[in-house]
């Protein structure tokens, strides 16, 4: 009787799998018949996982390159390029390690991070990323932002476009090509134009309305046989961590967002144990991580005039062994101004530890180093105002990182649920960055299609556009 019952759960287990998957628009192969095999379902499993944890490793590879270049580490950026790796900026190539490094360090100059008052914020974030269907190769499409200044005066401010091309070389994502492409550049002076003589370059999408949602196509190769045992799905779930990210990073943003509103007390209540703000101070427990972020960020309540807008970028996310704890490292700028008309710039670092309490996640340790401070005037060109702590980063995360344990082995159907939701992260987010892409480029047209048949947009004083709408010559368009 127990052994038919166990036969039972495991059918329905198999169904719901299955189901999971197909809904989340994940190709497979599963058995959703009673004899089907598990062996083969764990190898599809460990598979789908793999692809997933692709897609966080190539992110990864991206906002290390951002955070690298912050400290003027150019070997070290170099290095996320594979073997016959090359490096296309603007109308510029560099191929091959040495090349690339020499490139990029000429490319800073004085404005390279490392010297005193200078700075090199490089910003990559808003990625699409599409994996290949054998698994094996990649595209992205990024936002970038470049903040410079030498500590004499000189500055820069440069954005565009990053198309890249990545490989799986020896188990490890890198960089088969990094395309930058140039669209805007100046001084804080002057103030930025349209780069290469104002011809404003379009830029090829690797993805269409129809396949940007699509961030893992179904396998165009058969699942390798993993090495865990049939009877449980413990080793595939310690690599299924990318919801744990996902809860961190959605963490990680609530002291900048909530800073915003001038809210400091709805920071200070996740922090349990301690914040620290390099050229500041360190502070302890839940009265004095207010009194930090009051005498950093300001005091409590904003009112009407004053700006307090801190956003983070590029920030990545390690769970450590036993999926209890994790760190989290990216960059931040702020924008500050107040009803005296008085404005200011800031430029940091942070690295925080998260730990997992009563199953929420929560700040443990918030660790800020500020770069540089600088008035909106006068600009960071002579390494601004305040402390400016050098060349000293705090430590990096390692992006090759390998399995991460989860909490406890899940089951076969709350291990695919997982999946699954893992998947819907990284579609929405290409569809939801894909729309900047496109109304970058004022591309109304395939705008348009990435919305649902019973999508909806409403724009502040222009209308309320619904689909479906009429097809004029193929082409479904937005009716007011």
């Amino acid at each position: 009787m127990r052994a038919r019952r166990r036969v039972e759960c495991m059918t329905r287990a198999r169904r719901m799998a299955v189901a999971l998957l197909l809904a989340a628009g994940i190709g497979t192969g599963l058995s959703a018949q009673a004899g089907g095999a598990s062996r083969g379902e764990l190898d599809h499993l460990a598979q789908t996982v793999d692809r997933v944890e692709s897609l966080r490793k190539i992110k990864d590879l991206d906002r290390t390159f951002a955070q690298l270049a912050q400290f003027g580490e150019f070997k070290q950026m170099a290095s996320l390029f594979a073997a016959n790796g090359a490096l296309h900026w603007g109308t510029e190539v560099a191929t091959g390690s040495s090349a690339i490094q020499n490139w990029l360090a000429t490319d800073a100059g004085a404005m390279n991070g490392t010297a005193a008052g200078s700075l090199n914020f490089m910003i990559v974030d808003n990625p699409s990323i599409s994996l290949s269907p054998d698994g094996r190769t990649a595209k992205g499409r990024w936002n970038g932002l470049r903040f410079m200044g030498d500590g004499r005066g000189s500055t820069r401010i440069a954005g565009g476009i990053y198309e890249n091309d990545y490989v799986l070389e020896n188990g490890t994502w890198k960089y088969a090509k990094l395309h930058y492409w140039r669209q805007f550049d100046g001084d804080y002076e002057k103030g930025w134009r349209n780069s290469d003589n104002g011809l404003l370059p379009v830029v090829p999408y690797h993805f269409t309305p129809d396949s940007v949602g699509v961030p893992i196509p179904a396998p165009s190769v058969p699942a390798p046989r993993t090495n865990q045992r049939p009877r449980t799905c413990s080793g595939v779930s310690k690599r299924s961590t990318t919801r744990t990210t996902s809860a961190i990073c959605s963490i990680a943003t609530a002291p900048t967002s909530t800073a915003g509103c001038g809210a400091t007390s709805s920071i200070s209540s996740p922090l349990t144990a301690l914040s620290r703000f390099a050229g500041v101070g360190t502070f302890k427990g839940s009265a004095g991580i207010r009194q930090a972020l009051e005498q950093t960020m300001g005091p409590e309540g904003l009112a009407q005039f004053i700006l307090n807008e801190h956003p983070l970028w590029d920030t990545i996310v390690e769970v450590q062994p036993g999926g209890k704890t994790a760190i989290a490292r990216g960059m931040e700028y702020a924008m500050i101004g107040n009803a005296q008309r008085e404005a200011s710039w800031s430029f940091s670092v942070f690295r925080n530890t998260f730990v997992k309490e009563d199953g929420l996640w929560k700040l443990k340790d918030m660790s800020v180093t500020p770069l540089i401070t600088a008035t909106w005037a006068d600009g960071w060109g002579k390494g601004g105002i305040g402390p400016q702590v050098h060349y000293d980063p705090p430590a990096f995360l390692d992006t090759s990182r390998k399995t991460r344990p989860a909490d406890a082995a899940p089951g076969l159907a709350d291990l695919t649920r997982r999946i699954a939701r893992s998947y819907a992260w990284d579609g929405s987010e290409n569809v939801n960055n894909s729309y900047g892409y496109f109304f970058d480029d004022l591309d109304c047209g395939q705008l348009g299609q990435i919305y649902a048949k019973q999508g909806f947009k409403e724009s502040p004083f222009q209308g309320f556009f619904r689909t479906p709408a009429p097809h004029i010559d193929g082409v479904e368009t937005f009716r007011k």
